[in-house]
């Protein structure tokens, strides 16, 4: 049940300068308000009762339960010194106006914290808290993962305080914030503030006081909730609704997260702002990094993968699978596809054999789940993350789309598409944004090709098995089951038709650029109008 301190029902009365008998005490605290007559027996300790201070007989003050007064000083009558009475020398309102008073902030204090608590049962989001408690609390609020990334925010209450609205704004702290945060030693305060920890104005953080509670989740800080006093000054009252607040919101994260996904979500919230270089300095990048247990340097990979038959596909089941496979790795959900961050630098470096197995296992796997998995090349700073996953979604949409057309790279399995091998057919694609695929290719070797069509001849995967064995005829002939000398003779012709020297090594880099062009050209790789 709802209790309210004696300190939050005289704030609520300041104007009318109450006077306590006694020493408050942070243990008086009520469920409501009630009048009190003369002869009533069994008085509770736990209601604060009201009257006329001349109406006080012996027997209530012998009680032990709390009175609050409109005095009017009797001529004699009982000594109230110590007792524990609070006198309201009211002169412009009644008892009848003080217990209304009073009685509403019962009202509306059991309202909202109702709200909250159906709010809490029906497990709604973090938001719908801080939308709740806007009226009741008045000033700007925010909660903050420890990533600094915004989880919920009062947004309907104004403020003209920089810090929050940047980071309402931006939706995570800002690089320039999180340096004054730390180097003013404000982040190694928030992680201590266990209790409401009320501040007067941070150095160079903001103007106004400020009260801020951290959450942890088995011992690890993982949130803090900051009220921004810029609308009503900090109060015993303030603080009191500050931390009903501050219980739901604990109530809510200890029960929708666990140490394990608070960590792990933190860690795809960074990995998502590195893919989307939303992490551009290089201080930022260390102070995300060290919340969320990444090395800035390391043996990375990115793996990206989507699924044939999406729809009925349980990712969540997946990424448990792909966790079993690679238990150095943290798979994570980005828009529809699961990334995969591998590094072979921790604690779980495995030898070579079983990397060379763990990688069987992932192509058993996509084979299974008729899915696709785009591979970055190998790099050494998380910074480079954003790349990596451009790599990856290049290699995946490219070695779909090669593999469709039976354009077969080789690899671990036909599901496996590394960036390796689809490098120059990005690059490709990249100039195909402003000229014409078929600009790109030799014109002669297009013709050669053209003549292999109406001719039903073969000379152009003649020219590229020759290219391609660093054209040494024998080799050529094994693969070709032809004779030595028939290569040497259709080489020297294609040379000729060409009109180049095919010792010379730009010719022949050119010619294999062209013929990556052709492969894309026979999967329908329309060229546009650049």
């Amino acid at each position: 049940m709802l209790k309210i301190s004696f300190e939050m029902i005289l704030d609520e009365l300041e104007q009318e300068q109450p006077e306590p008998q006694f020493e408050l005490g942070d243990d008086l605290l009520f469920t409501g308000v009630q009048l009190y007559e003369r002869g009533v027996k069994n008085l509770s300790p736990d209601n604060l009762y009201m009257c006329r201070s001349e109406e006080l007989t012996q027997e209530a003050l012998d009680s032990g339960c709390c009175f609050l007064c409109i005095h009017t000083p009797p001529p004699g009558g009982p000594d109230l010194k110590g007792r524990h009475v609070v006198l309201l020398r009211a002169k412009r309102v009644g008892l009848a106006d003080v217990f209304n008073t009073i009685q509403r902030l019962f009202n509306d204090m059991r309202e909202w914290h109702q709200k909250m608590h159906v709010s809490l049962i029906q497990n709604n989001n973090i938001q719908e808290l801080l939308d709740l408690s806007e009226e009741v609390i008045g000033n700007p609020i925010v909660l903050v993962d420890l990533s600094f990334r915004l989880m919920a925010h009062t947004r309907h209450v104004k403020t003209d305080d920089e810090i929050y609205n940047e980071v309402v704004r931006r939706g995570y702290h800002p690089a320039h914030t999180i340096d004054v945060l730390t180097r003013n030693r404000h982040v190694e305060g928030i992680k201590k503030a266990k209790v409401i920890d009320v501040e007067f104005p941070l150095p160079m953080m903001t103007c106004y006081e400020t009260m801020t509670r951290t959450f942890y989740i088995d011992n690890l800080p993982y949130a803090y909730l900051r009220m921004i006093c810029s609308s009503h000054k900090p109060s015993k009252s303030l603080e009191e609704r500050f931390n009903l607040l501050a219980e739901s919101v604990e109530y809510y994260l200890q029960n929708n997260h666990s140490s394990d996904n608070v960590n792990h979500y933190m860690y795809e919230y960074v990995l998502a702002e590195l893919i989307e270089r939303k992490i551009e300095d290089e201080a930022t990048l260390q102070e995300r990094l060290r919340f969320v247990g990444l090395q800035k340097h390391g043996q990375y990979q990115l793996l990206k993968l989507d699924f044939d038959d999406e729809d009925n596909t349980s990712l969540s089941y997946v990424q448990e699978q792909l966790l079993a496979i690679f238990p150095e790795s943290r798979p994570f959900l980005h828009g529809s596809n699961i990334v995969v961050l591998m590094n072979f630098e921790n604690k779980y470096n495995s030898p070579e054999h079983i990397k060379e197995h763990q990688f069987k296992m992932l192509g058993d796997f996509l084979a299974y789940h008729l899915a696709n998995c785009g591979l970055s090349q190998i790099f050494s700073s998380i910074i480079q993350v954003s790349d990596a996953y451009v790599q990856a979604t290049a290699s995946l949409e490219l070695g779909k789309q090669l593999r469709a057309c039976g354009v077969e790279l080789g690899g671990d399995s036909p599901r496996m598409f590394y960036y390796r091998d689809y490098l120059v057919y990005h690059l490709i694609s990249s100039c195909a944004q402003q000229v014409h695929l078929g600009s790109l290719c030799d014109p002669q070797l297009l013709a050669i090709r053209e003549q292999d069509r109406q001719k039903s001849t073969n000379y152009a995967h003649l020219l590229y098995t020759y290219l391609i064995n660093e054209c040494k005829p024998t080799d050529t002939a094994r693969l070709l089951h032809m004779h030595r000398n028939n290569v040497i003779y259709h080489v020297e012709r294609l040379s000729e038709q060409l009109g180049v020297d095919l010792s010379d090594p730009a010719t022949r880099l050119r010619l294999l650029l062209s013929f990556k062009v052709l492969d894309l050209m026979d999967c329908g790789k329309e060229p546009n109008d650049g």
